[in-house]
């Protein structure tokens, strides 16, 4: 009850309106800078993430290419 009697008093008070929607905002500026923060630590952690893949991903296909070329190395030397 007491939004409904906030909102018909900023009706007639444009003070009132005011200094209301300038808290609004302060709080809305607040939450906007922790989502960001939030996004902000899933980016890193997401950048980190695609590092240790890619560092994987080099990692077996140096192993496959080892291997193989191991493995022909064996069958060149029986013939």
């Amino acid at each position: 009850m007491s939004e409904i009697n906030t909102v018909e008093a900023e009706r007639t008070n444009l003070d009132l309106h005011v200094d209301l929607c300038a808290q609004r905002y302060t709080l809305l500026e607040k939450r906007l800078e922790i989502v960001e923060s939030k996004v902000d630590s899933l980016a890193q952690q997401i950048q980190k993430s695609s590092s240790s893949i890619s560092t994987v991903i080099i990692t077996s296909a140096g192993t496959v290419v080892c291997s193989v070329l191991g493995l022909i190395g064996v069958i060149l030397m029986k013939m």
